[in-house]
């Protein structure tokens, strides 16, 4: 588990690939205080197992579906990227839940300045998109973010200074893709629903059944 509040940002240092996965090489300096091989570290909201561990480097291997499913077939070496440790338990939880588990990516469709802030609207593929709710939480780049609004196409969210001084948020472009996770708390609740209403809801006959018979 993790919490969207990235500790620092790394560099890639190579993407080679292996035999039926890629090899990343991180360099980091914060999260490799106290990590062991086998810990887990977000890298732009992407989970990953920690390998091998080097002064100032660590590695970890991405198999063929997160290959797929993140931006990681986009990264070249040089590529900045948002670290986080796995959440311990006691730590405050100051952003959202996060699994480190990409539901997809979508692509910036516009960015707006005002003032020291960027309000950044990304289109969201309808699977992603019903999770959405104005005021939730969704997972960009492994950064917990609050959803400002939600159109028929996408969302917006509002980055304050602190957040693109400390992610690579701010170095984002019109057209870039961007890992998504859902927030874990909308998933439940939407499936849920999904699953009711697919049974048919409560009719008449099921609530007299549930003895609320003057309803």
């Amino acid at each position: 588990m993790f919490t969207g509040l990235v500790e620092e940002t790394g560099t890639v240092l190579s993407v080679r690939a292996r035999d039926g996965y890629h090899r990343l090489v991180i360099e980091a300096e914060t999260v490799l205080e106290g990590t062991r091989v086998d810990d887990s570290i977000a890298v732009d909201g992407v989970c990953l197992t920690v390998v091998k561990l080097e002064k100032g480097r660590f590695y970890a291997d991405v198999v063929r579906e997160t290959w797929q499913k993140t931006t990681v077939s986009e990264w070249r070496s040089g590529r900045r990227v948002n670290l986080e440790r796995a959440l311990r338990m006691g730590d405050r939880l100051g952003g959202h839940v996060l699994q480190g588990h990409v539901d997809g990516t979508a692509r910036i469709a516009s960015i707006e300045k005002l003032g020291s802030n960027h309000i950044i609207f990304v289109n969201l593929a309808r699977p992603l998109l019903k999770y959405m709710t104005k005021k939730g939480s969704v997972g960009l780049n492994g950064v917990s973010l609050t959803i400002a609004e939600k159109t028929g196409t996408g969302i917006a969210v509002s980055l304050i200074p602190h957040t693109l001084a400390q992610t690579t948020l701010s170095s984002l472009h019109v057209g870039d893709a961007v890992n998504v996770e859902i927030d874990i708390m909308a998933r439940q609740i939407v499936t849920y629903l999904e699953s009711f209403l697919e049974q048919g809801g409560l009719n008449a006959e099921k609530i007299k059944k549930l003895g609320f018979d003057d309803v």
